[in-house]
C-alpha cells in the first residue's frame, strides 16, 4: 500500500520552558518481581456510600475516594542498587480499585534523577518524569488500571537525597476510571445519550473554541472542565477558568491535572489514548459568591497541544444564542447549543450573589451533567460570557442551567485574589470585550510541510498475489513489520504532527497498537529521533 505521510515542520520562536508531564527519553523502568505490597485499601462501607450517591451537577464529579499517606525511601518500600543507580521501587495496592492514581510530595529529584509510575500488569506506565516535570516541589499522576501500582524512582549513585520523593496521597477509584485493562478511559460514552461530540460539528468556530477548553483532574479524587481565557495585555499566560467548586484552594490549583484535546478524533467515537496534559497551577482568583477560580498553569501548552485563548465579554448585554462544550461525565469533548437568549438570573439554592447567573431556559442540542462544572458558556461571537455552576438539565429535560456571568466575576471585589479584573485586565484599560488569540499562529504561518507523495496522489493498496498474502505495508506472508519512508529535509526545526493514510484497520483488541518512529538518517533509517504509540482502534478505513 502506497501511504501518504505528512510531516508538519514548526519553526519555533516561543522560548517557554516547559513544566508538563511529559515523555522523557532516558531510563527505562525494571519490572521487578514485587511480593510486598503497602496496603492502602478502604473499607467498604464507605466504597458501597460514595457508589450510591446521585453526585449533583454543582459539585465536582467524585471517582476516587483519598487515602493520606506518608511513604518515602527511608520508612517504606524496595531499594534495590543496579548499573550505577540507586532504585526506590515504592508498590501500592488498594483491595477493589478500579484505578489508582497518586500525588508524590516531597517531589524535589535531583539532575538525573527520573520516575516510572505503571501497574501490576505493566500495561499503562507514566513517565519517565524529572525535576522538569514539576517546579511546585509536588506532583500528581495520571491513573493506572487495577488495584495495584508500583513507583520506581532511579538515582544516579549509591544514595538517595533526603527530601527527594514520597508519596503523599494514594486515590482509591471506586467509579472507573479505565473500562478495561487496556489504556480506554472509562469515562469515554458514559455521558447521556443526547451529547454530541465536538467532532461532528463542521463548524470551524465551534473547533477553535474547542481547543482552550480542557477536562481537570483535580487533587487525583475529582473531574470537572475549565477553559483557557485571553487577556488584555496580548501576553501568553497560560490562565484557565474554571468554578470555585471544583478549585478551591492552591492545594488544588497545585495538584490539578488539565487534559487538552480530549476528544474522540471522529464523529461518535472512537475513544482516544494519546493525551496532551499538563501538571500543576498556582490559584490567581477564586471567589465562592459567584463560583469562580482562575489559575495560571506553570508553563505555558505547547504547539503541539494547538492551544486557543478564548475571548470573553463582561457586558450585562444578553446573547441572542450560546453553546457550552465541556467533559459531562468525564467523558470526551462534548457541544450543547442554546438557539435562544438566556436570561439573568440568580442561583435557585445557596449564598451566591443576586443575579450573578445566566440562565439557560432550555438546551436545543445536548445538555450538561457532573463533570461538567466550570465549562465556558459561548456567546453568538465565541466570547466566553460564563462558567457551569450547575442546574437540573439533563437529556430528558434540558432545561434549567446555570452559568456563573464572567462580568460579574469582574467587579464583585476591588481584592485582586477575589475579581477577574486584574488578571484578565492586568493594565486597567476598561475593556469590555477582548477578543480570543492563537497564540501560535504566527509560528504556524511560517511552518513547512513536509510530504513523500505529491498533492492529489489518492494512493493505492498492494496486494500480495496467490499464494502469498497480505498486503505490502500490512500484515503479510513475508512477515515485515516494520515500515521506513525517507522524507528529504536539511536545516532545523520542530516536528509538530505526522499524518498518514490507512487503507484498511484491523484489530483483535482494543489494546492492539502500532508505534511510529522518527528516525534521522539518509538512505537507510538512522538513530531514533522519537516514537509514539497508538491503538489501531483510534483508526477507522480510508
Amino acid at each position: 500500500m502506497k501511504g501518504r505521510i505528512i510531516t508538519a515542520l514548526i519553526l519555533l520562536f516561543f522560548g517557554i520552558k516547559a513544566f508538563s508531564q511529559i515523555e522523557y527519553s532516558e531510563g527505562k523502568p525494571l519490572f521487578p518481581g514485587i511480593t510486598d505490597w503497602h496496603d492502602a485499601s478502604v473499607e467498604q462501607s464507605q466504597l458501597d456510600l460514595m457508589r450510591s450517591l446521585d453526585q449533583p451537577k454543582d459539585q465536582p464529579l467524585r471517582f476516587a475516594i483519598p487515602i493520606m499517606v506518608s511513604l518515602n525511601p527511608v520508612n517504606a518500600g524496595k531499594i534495590l542498587r543496579t548499573g550505577g543507580e540507586t532504585v526506590w521501587i515504592m508498590p501500592v495496592t488498594s483491595k477493589g480499585a478500579l484505578s489508582l492514581n497518586v500525588i508524590l510530595e516531597p517531589f524535589n529529584l535531583p539532575d538525573g534523577a527520573y520516575l516510572f509510575v505503571y501497574d501490576e500488569k505493566h500495561e499503562v506506565i507514566r513517565g519517565p518524569f524529572t525535576i522538569q516535570s514539576s517546579n511546585a516541589g509536588t506532583l500528581p499522576v495520571l491513573p493506572v488500571p487495577g488495584d495495584r501500582l508500583i513507583l520506581e524512582c532511579h538515582f544516579q549513585g549509591k544514595s538517595i537525597p533526603s527530601d527527594a520523593i514520597g508519596v503523599k496521597q494514594v486515590a482509591h477509584d471506586f467509579a472507573g476510571f479505565f473500562a478495561y485493562a487496556d489504556v480506554k478511559d472509562q469515562y469515554y460514552g458514559s455521558s447521556g445519550t443526547c451529547e454530541i461530540d465536538i467532532g461532528c460539528s463542521g463548524d470551524i468556530n465551534y473547533l477553535r473554541s474547542s481547543r482552550s477548553v480542557c477536562r481537570l483532574l483535580v487533587s487525583g479524587t475529582d473531574l470537572c472542565s475549565g477553559v483557557l481565557v485571553n487577556n488584555t495585555g496580548q501576553v501568553n499566560k497560560p490562565y484557565v477558568l474554571t468554578a470555585q467548586h471544583c478549585i478551591q484552594s492552591a492545594s488544588d490549583a497545585t495538584n490539578t491535572i488539565f487534559l487538552f484535546n480530549y476528544a474522540s478524533p471522529w464523529c461518535d467515537g472512537p475513544d482516544r489514548s494519546n493525551m496532551h496534559y499538563m501538571t500543576g497551577s498556582s490559584l490567581k482568583a477564586t471567589n465562592e459568591s459567584v463560583d469562580f477560580s482562575l489559575v495560571e498553569l506553570f508553563s505555558f501548552p505547547s504547539l503541539v497541544f494547538r492551544p486557543y485563548l478564548s475571548g470573553w465579554d463582561i457586558n450585562s448585554t444578553i446573547p441572542t444564542s450560546t453553546y457550552t462544550i465541556h467533559h459531562p461525565e468525564g467523558d470526551v469533548m462534548k457541544i450543547s447549543k442554546d438557539s435562544d437568549p438566556p436570561v439573568i438570573s440568580s442561583y435557585p439554592i445557596g449564598d451566591y450573589i443576586t443575579n450573578g447567573f445566566w440562565k439557560i431556559l432550555d438546551w436545543e442540542l445536548g445538555t450538561t451533567e457532573s463533570g461538567s462544572s466550570g465549562a465556558p458558556l459561548f456567546d453568538q461571537y465565541y466570547r466566553i460570557r460564563g462558567t457551569l455552576t450547575g442546574g437540573s438539565a439533563d437529556c430528558v429535560v434540558p432545561e434549567n442551567d446555570y452559568f456563573a456571568r464572567i462580568g460579574r466575576m469582574f467587579n464583585i471585589s476591588t481584592v485582586p485574589s477575589a475579581n477577574l479584573k486584574p488578571w484578565l485586565d492586568p493594565d486597567g484599560t476598561g475593556t469590555m470585550i477582548a477578543s480570543g488569540r492563537d497564540p501560535f499562529a504566527y509560528n504556524l504561518s511560517l511552518s513547512d510541510t513536509l510530504e513523500n507523495i505529491p498533492d492529489g496522489d489518492a494512493g493505492q493498496v498492494d496486494e500480495y498475489i496467490s499464494p502469498a498474502f497480505g498486503y505490502s505495508t500490512g500484515i503479510n506472508s513475508d512477515m515485515l513489520i516494520t515500515y521506513a519512508e525517507a522524507i528529504p529535509f536539511t536545516g532545523t526545526g520542530e516536528i509538530a504532527w505526522i499524518s498518514f493514510n490507512v487503507a484498511y484497520s484491523s484489530y483483535f483488541t482494543v489494546a492492539d497498537s502500532i508505534r511510529v518512529f522518527v528516525w534521522s538518517g539518509g538512505t537507510e533509517p538512522g538513530a531514533i529521533i522519537a516514537s509514539k504509540r497508538f491503538r489501531i482502534s483510534e483508526s477507522k478505513n480510508d
